[in-house]
């Protein structure tokens, strides 16, 4: 008959086998390497975006607008004709953004072409 003796260190549990691997070098769980290494001494000091406040701390602080201020619209590829894609962010969302391989499907002729951040038209959304 087997006893439970609270799961010690020897037990059968699913680390177990890890343990028979590395018995003449036991690693560990915890890796005993540092995983930060001095990044705040070497890392350049933050260059604070449009909308941002760098605060004493040295992180950046975000004065965001509110969330979808802009339409995205574009130009078809096809037919010519400006139309809105539907997406809706801040302009500091944009400025950020990749913006890049978006699919979108003109309503006038059908055509499904990719856009990038360079193709967006912004304009400012109206107030509902």
């Amino acid at each position: 008959m087997l006893e439970d003796a609270g799961r010690g260190s020897g037990g059968t549990g699913r680390r177990a086998g890890l343990r028979s691997l590395w018995a003449t070098s036991p690693w560990g769980f915890d890796s005993p390497l540092p995983h930060h290494l001095g990044l705040q001494a070497t890392s350049p000091p933050p260059i604070p975006c449009e909308g941002e406040e760098i605060l004493p701390s040295g992180r950046a602080m975000h004065m965001r607008p509110a969330p979808g201020k802009l339409s995205l619209h574009v130009a078809c590829k096809e037919c010519g004709k400006e139309f809105d894609t539907k997406l809706r962010m801040d302009r500091l969302s944009f400025q950020r953004g990749t913006l890049a391989a978006n699919y979108h499907t003109c309503p006038h002729c059908g055509a499904r072409k990719v856009y990038s951040k360079s193709d967006y038209i912004l304009r400012e959304r109206e107030e509902a």
